[in-house]
């Protein structure tokens, strides 16, 4: 339930960024982003860094084990690129079994020329 909610957010968050882009606001882009996540330990953290990458061209990904227990692994997975697209990467990380338990860094840049 904590993941739906976490989608949820994440879909607002993508809504809202479209939303003021149609009302002529500022573009803006996602150009980095940490996440922690709680995984199984199959992936293990070469294959899970690996099918990040691949989601996107340029997009550079490098992962923390920050702990480790019988059946999982918390990552803090740190991803950069020139405009990170959030719900394909959310999409991917479940995918694979593992959990987005937050959001904990993230840098936007502001492209308005005005």
């Amino acid at each position: 339930m904590v993941d739906n909610v976490r989608q949820r957010d994440l879909r607002q968050t993508e809504h809202t960024i479209t939303h003021n882009q149609k009302e002529r606001r500022p573009m803006l882009r996602i150009t980095r982003v940490v996440l922690d996540i709680l995984k199984p330990h199959d992936p293990d953290v070469v294959e899970f860094a690996r099918h990040l990458a691949g989601i996107a061209p340029g997009l550079h990904v490098s992962l923390d084990v920050l702990e480790v227990d019988d059946k999982t692994q918390t990552i803090a997975v740190a991803l950069q690129g020139a405009d990170i697209d959030l719900p394909p990467l959310v999409e991917a990380v479940a995918a694979m079994g593992a959990s987005l338990h937050s959001i904990d860094q993230v840098d936007i840049v502001n492209d308005d020329p005005a």
